[in-house]
């Protein structure tokens, strides 16, 4: 009997390592999955913020970009405003010589027929 008694201890104690032998493999395998999705999550966020950070860098290339535009474009404006005010200088001094030729002109006109000598008849 005591040899009865062995041989079923030794199949129970068989089965209960089984058992936990199929427990520790599912808990392993488990373990692994969770892993792997962690460690895919991770390269994903890693993915996402080297994009991030280029974004950025772009950004800042742009709002360089941006800024030198902004500054040529305000030196334009000072150099096309500094333009017309010479533009409209050169008008009335244009204009005051013109009034000069007309005044010399009805001047010289008015003394040729002052002076013109009177046909005789």
């Amino acid at each position: 009997m005591n040899e009865q008694l062995r041989q079923k201890l030794v199949i129970g104690l068989a089965i209960s390592n089984a058992v936990f032998l199929i427990v520790a493999v599912g808990s392993c395998s488990g373990s692994h999955r969770q892993k792997l999705a962690k460690d895919k999550e991770l390269y994903a966020r890693i993915e996402i913020e080297e994009k991030l950070n280029k974004m950025m860098q772009e950004n800042k290339a742009l709002e360089v970009k941006i800024k030198e535009k902004d500054k040529a474009l305000e030196e334009e404006i000072k150099a096309r405003s500094e333009s017309g005010k010479l533009l409209a200088q050169e008008r009335l001094i244009a204009q005051g010589l013109k009034e000069e030729l007309n005044k010399l002109a009805n001047a010289t006109v008015t003394e040729s027929v002052r002076f013109a000598p009177t046909p005789k008849n």
